[in-house]
């Protein structure tokens, strides 16, 4: 399925931050580590981010102007959600 998505266009970015209930508590080298050893995961994995800080960097800003984003309209573009 992911594979599948990918060859379309779509791409998975991670921003681990540990600001939610502590969830990642590890350095980014250990994050990355886990991720790839326990779930295989092939997509880009970023430097920890402070997601509740306002020094939100631009990426972070970018991604935010998305929360009302209608995800039933990316099956609208042929990737099948």
């Amino acid at each position: 399925m992911t594979k599948t998505r990918f060859s379309r266009g779509l791409e998975i970015l991670a921003f681990p931050c540990n600001q939610f209930g502590g969830q990642k508590p590890g350095t980014n080298e250990q994050i990355v580590e886990f991720a790839c050893t326990r779930f295989k995961v092939e997509y880009p994995i970023f430097d920890k981010v402070f997601g509740l800080s306002d020094a939100v960097d631009f990426v972070q800003q970018h991604l935010k102007d998305f929360r009302d984003f209608d995800v039933s309209e990316i099956a609208n573009l042929g990737y099948g959600v």
